[in-house]
């Protein structure tokens, strides 16, 4: 590897996980387990800085003097750091008021996989959630800033968080997500109770208050100054059009009008009622497109009943793939994938999601799947969630980037969203190939 690339490359792999310790210890890196995210303006500020000099050195290294390989690590470097940067000037924390992916709610649900397996780990975890009060008050202030220039979330949105808060908040503090960790299974019973009371005693004086003034701060403040459903999108905020295109370079690595990635999606979406229409007359009975709409929208029996129908559905679109992707892959991840029902949330929560294995072999790749209200659940989109989250999509794709040698370490974690997503999407269709 190009000298002056290596070097880069693990600078900025090593500042991300300080300045993203919770990404530290879930991807199963202890070094700063009792550290908090800094949530401040202020911080944001230096990592951008530090994300513009990270793509100024990269784009100043020769080309020339890179092999392909090395290319494509410089290639990923710059987009990974400016797209990065340019998500941190959007300045989302003013207005992100987010019931899927709030920092409120990921933590309910992902706090139970934390990769705890030595006391030194557990330990720090308590120091980690005593820091919790002050982030949390950093998040409020950040929506304060927001409020200040009418950069203010969708009124929905807030209402929806409020919701989850107050289901937290009633919940009975014995059953709290963060006290029923997994101990380290070196110790006994003692050094276990002595742990989890310390926990408790942490979520009773610190979190919990934490999620209380939060929910006060978007119930009192930014909900009255909310935009209404049918100003939901960014282009209401005074800055929403320069928001939206950095947006969409994030998530497509394409810098185009959003119109005109609209109109690629009326085609595709054309282009599919074809298809549709051939699977409809073979198992609805009827090739016409209006008809089959209604009836994935209104049949019943395509619908789940109970929440262990959707769970056994999954279990049984995974336990197929795990035995058949022998027979289509060369390699194979050596991390096993798991579904686990998603724990919290789940009004607010998506259909399925996946969460890479850490690394330290602590936790497996799990494939979560959404038991909540489950006769809104269709049966037809239960497979496709299924090898789209796990096998032969995320799973396979992401476990074996990280067990991937001879590549630097920011590139086995990197998320580039049209290729993590555009892979989920392609296994949908292979998994048929695969006579899943």
């Amino acid at each position: 590897m190009n000298n002056a690339l290596a070097t880069l490359a693990l600078n900025y792999y090593e500042q991300t996980l300080v300045d993203h310790p919770t990404s530290a210890l879930m991807r199963g890196d202890h070094r700063y387990d009792d550290q908090m995210e800094d949530l401040t303006r202020e911080s944001e500020d230096h990592r951008i800085e530090f994300l513009d000099s990270v793509v100024e050195k990269a784009r100043s290294i020769e080309t020339s003097d890179l092999t392909p390989a090395e290319q494509v690590t410089r290639d990923v470097l710059v987009f990974e750091a400016e797209t990065e940067a340019g998500e941190l000037r959007s300045r989302m924390a003013e207005f992100g008021v987010d019931p899927v992916s709030g920092f409120h709610v990921v933590f309910l649900q992902l706090v139970g996989h934390l990769p705890i397996t030595e006391p030194e780990h557990a330990e720090a975890v308590v120091d980690k959630f005593a820091k919790f009060g002050t982030a949390f008050d950093q998040g409020i202030a950040r929506l304060r800033q927001g409020l200040a220039t009418d950069r203010v979330p969708v009124a929905v949105l807030c209402e929806r968080v409020i919701g989850q808060v107050d289901g937290y908040l009633a919940s009975p503090l014995d059953a709290d997500p963060f006290i029923h960790l997994a101990a380290p299974q070196a110790w006994g019973e003692a050094e276990t109770t002595v742990w989890r009371d310390n926990l408790k005693q942490v979520v009773s004086d610190t979190i919990r208050p934490a999620y209380e003034r939060l929910r006060t701060a978007i119930a009192e403040e930014v909900l009255p100054k909310a935009r209404p459903e049918e100003k939901a999108g960014l282009r209401w905020l005074p800055d929403g059009e320069e928001v939206y295109a950095r947006a969409i370079h994030r998530h497509t690595s394409l810098q185009m009008p959003p119109l005109d990635i609209h109109n690629i999606g009326l085609e595709e979406i054309a282009d599919l009622e074809r298809e549709y229409a051939e699977l409809g007359q073979s198992v609805l009975g009827t090739s016409d497109v209006a008809e089959i709409y209604r009836r994935l929208r209104e049949d019943t029996t395509l619908r789940f009943e109970t929440a262990e129908q959707v769970k056994q559905a999954g279990a049984e679109s995974l336990a197929r793939a795990k035995g058949e992707m022998g027979n289509w892959f060369g390699r194979l991840p050596q991390a096993d994938c798991v579904m686990a029902e998603i724990p919290i949330g789940g009004d607010e929560a998506p259909l399925a999601f996946y969460l890479p294995p850490s690394t330290d072999g602590a936790r497996p790749g799990t494939f979560f799947v959404n038991t909540n209200d489950p006769e809104t659940r269709t049966r037809y989109e239960s497979e496709a969630l299924a090898f789209h989250e796990s096998i032969p999509g995320h799973h396979l794709q992401l476990a074996i980037s990280q067990e991937l040698e001879g590549i630097e370490e920011f590139h086995k974690h990197a998320l580039v969203n049209a290729y993590v997503e555009g892979w989920g999407l392609y296994t949908e269709r292979l998994a048929d190939e695969m006579g899943l």
